[in-house]
């Protein structure tokens, strides 16, 4: 597994197409749903600019077999609060996968596509469809109209005795001592904050306050470790707002969405000055924060090296490494991977025979064929409910 990268758009709209190449060679992309709905909202945008091309070219940069979609946020922060365990093992995870067996008995997870990933595809076939555009005309209206002031307001009233530190990670670390305070009383006050940040009806509340109350009442952070991380977050938000210490841009309330994904990254990197002061406050010391122009820097150096090996080529990333890495050193992208890599060697493996294709073959065959198994069954299930 390459180490995991967290990109915005501001990234992807940096980097050139060859320099995007490099960065899936020595990189895990990690695709969040915030990402793919930022490029479908400025679809309108982009539309006036560039045309729909645009879009086509970012989500080909996007798109890749190295990359990885993720889960939503606010699924897994639902989940968590109702029990479901949720991996922060700084790798990209989906909720969804359907446990199942292959004939010869052996269990494995499967997963469909999602449906950020099925919208990419989509619009790298240059196939738009009119709720695309009406979606994004929607968003876009939707952004202008928020308003931070009674979220900080009625935070503010919620929070009394809380705020009150002048730096943004001393005000984090207090709203940490906080949460994580045993007492019943300000628990279910964080557990009810919590809630609000995403939709969820009566039933799902009920529950969710049951499982509370049988538990013994824990605070957020033993009760649903990644529901209070995405709280923690949020309510950080709140008090830097609210304190001045952050800006009060619109769109901010959306860039927090991507500091919910840093417990699935190694490293995240951004273009956003926003993104440049809040997100490292939330980073462990293993993880990284790098500035999009130096990661562009660095994929433009490495774009170099290879230019100057005889018949040196994107593709040849892997069989090359050990030359990139004597030549860059001091490369941000060298020393993540050498970080997060225990071994790096050059692509020696032998050359495949049509025996070793047979043996993958005759592998994969009864994992495939209960994928289409699953897969007819689910249609002959859609037909009868139609």
């Amino acid at each position: 597994m390459k180490p995991s990268i967290l990109i915005d758009k501001s990234v992807l709209e940096c980097l050139s197409d060859d320099e995007v190449k490099v960065l899936h060679e020595f990189f895990t992309v990690v695709i969040p749903p915030v990402l793919v709905l930022e490029l479908q909202t400025d679809m309108v945008q982009t539309e006036r600019r560039k045309g729909k091309a645009g879009i086509t070219q970012l989500a080909e940069r996007l798109c890749h077999p190295n990359a990885r979609p993720n889960s939503s946020f606010a699924e897994m922060l639902v989940l968590c609060l109702l029990g479901q365990e949720i991996p922060m093992k700084q790798q990209p995870i989906r909720i969804d996968g359907k446990a199942m067996t292959t004939s010869d008995g052996r269990p494995f997870i499967y997963s469909d596509e999602d449906q950020g990933s099925s919208r990419l595809r989509r619009w790298i076939s240059k196939d738009f469809s009119e709720g695309d555009t009406s979606w994004a005309k929607e968003r876009r209206n939707l952004i202008t109209e928020i308003d931070l002031e009674p979220l900080i307001r009625n935070f503010r009233r919620d929070m009394t005795g809380v705020l009150g530190k002048s730096d943004l990670t001393d005000s984090a670390s207090l709203l940490a001592q906080s949460i994580q305070k045993d007492d019943p009383a300000w628990g279910l006050r964080h557990l009810k904050t919590c809630l609000e940040m995403v939709t969820v009806d009566q039933d799902l509340q009920t529950k969710i306050h049951n499982r509370w109350l049988n538990n013994g009442m824990p605070n957020l952070h033993k009760f649903a470790p990644y529901a209070y991380y995405c709280y923690w977050v949020y309510a950080t938000f709140l008090t830097g707002v609210s304190l001045s210490l952050l800006g009060t841009r619109r769109t901010n309330l959306i860039d927090v969405e991507y500091v919910f994904y840093l417990p699935f990254c190694m490293v995240f990197s951004s273009g956003d000055k926003f993104h440049e002061q809040f997100a490292p406050v939330f980073l462990n010391d293993d993880q990284k924060f790098v500035k999009s122009q130096e990661l562009k820097n660095d994929l433009s150096s490495i774009l170099e090296i290879l230019r100057g090996i005889p018949n040196g080529t994107v593709s040849g990333c892997r069989m090359n490494r050990e030359t990139i890495i004597a030549a860059l050193p001091k490369s941000n992208t060298i020393k993540l991977w050498l970080k997060y890599r225990k071994t790096i060697t050059n692509d020696t493996s032998p050359t495949k025979t049509s025996k070793s294709d047979e043996e993958v073959i005759s592998f994969m065959k009864p994992f495939i064929e209960s994928i289409k198994k699953h897969d007819r069954e689910s249609k002959d299930d859609d037909s009868l409910s139609e």
